[in-house]
């Protein structure tokens, strides 16, 4: 029987800690807006897996479990820093850093807070974010935080962990250089 023959399980990740990330929310004629994704508390999502395994698993397969919480202790590790190359209007911007950093179209179908840190504000204002690629999916979000939006301003896009920055590619732009603080 093929079941004897696994020795572990490996589960984990994907836990979002900050209940800061959502989903895109698209309405025809309405500016894109997001939903954010609710989670319980780490205590409360574990004790579910391990009902979960219990019931399902332990009455199959006799195996050693592995955790991997790397989100949960890592994702606050690691941050995007871009800045606004171009403001073309009120609602458009182009920042020097295309989402190929990031695993490619994530960013169209996931929310994740943008902050202009140079013009720091609480209000998150409808703006296009696009990145530099010239490609109609280069896009780092429809919102942002701060006041004004100039050339040279510092956004940050927060929490984003290693992971992400392990989808990198390099399509007209080299993945961008990790800077330890």
């Amino acid at each position: 029987m093929e079941l004897v023959k696994i020795k572990f399980i490996d589960f984990g990740g994907g836990f979002e800690p900050y209940q800061s990330e959502g989903q895109i929310v698209r309405k025809e004629g309405k500016w894109p807006s997001y939903s954010i994704t609710k989670t319980s508390k780490i205590e409360a999502y574990a004790k579910d897996i391990g009902e979960a395994i219990k019931k399902h698993l332990d009455p199959i397969v006799s195996v050693v479990y592995f955790a991997e919480p790397g989100r949960y202790i890592c994702n606050s590790a690691m941050h995007i820093v871009l800045s606004v190359s171009d403001v073309k209007d009120d609602k458009n911007c182009i920042l020097d850093g295309g989402v190929n950093m990031v695993g490619w179209q994530r960013f169209e179908f996931e929310y994740f807070p943008l902050i202009n840190m140079t013009h720091r504000g609480d209000l998150e204002r409808k703006v296009n974010m696009w990145g530099n690629l010239c490609a109609t999916w280069d896009v780092w979000g429809y919102h942002v935080y701060g006041g004004e939006l100039l050339q040279g301003d510092v956004i940050v896009v927060p929490n984003q962990g290693a992971l992400t920055y392990s989808l990198a590619q390099s399509f007209i732009n080299e993945i961008p250089k990790v800077y330890k603080l």
